[in-house]
């Protein structure tokens, strides 16, 4: 989960993005993540946080009215990543990502395979199943 720091004296503009979350005393209401998105909070999010240009881009998502929590920001994958497929605890290495599309819906990798993000969810998938994951990972679900 990402959380971002905003400055409520400008707006609530973003100001630093982080994985890990460690608010210094008097400074936790400065902070806001995904239980506190509205569509347009999550979009306006992303918007400020592509402008901080930290070297990664980040996507507004919407995982459906039947998903806690629905909105979302992510960081998009990038050019050089590496890359694997998963399902139900089992994962492959795929390469590297060589090629994404403008509007982040369609990915490729250097072993040919290819990623589709449906809507504007913060997954991508291929052959309707196997899903994308950043990293290198070789791993069978233990319980089969």
């Amino acid at each position: 989960m990402l959380y971002f720091k905003v400055d409520r004296n400008d707006r609530g503009r973003v100001v630093e993005v982080s994985e890990e979350h460690q608010p210094r005393p008097g400074d936790y209401l400065n902070w806001i993540n995904r239980n506190s998105f509205t569509r347009r909070a999550a979009i306006s999010v992303a918007e400020e946080a592509n402008a901080l240009n930290d070297g990664h881009h980040y996507l507004a998502s919407d995982e459906g009215p039947n998903v806690y929590p629905r909105f979302d920001v992510i960081r998009a994958p990038a050019l050089g990543d590496k890359v694997s497929y998963a399902f139900n605890g089992d994962s492959y290495p795929d390469g590297e990502i060589i090629k994404i599309s403008p509007t982040f819906k369609v990915i490729a990798t250097s072993t040919g395979s290819r990623y589709y993000r449906r809507g504007h969810r913060s997954s991508w998938v291929k052959d309707g199943t196997w899903s994308l994951v950043i990293g290198h990972v070789y791993k069978q679900n233990p319980s089969f």
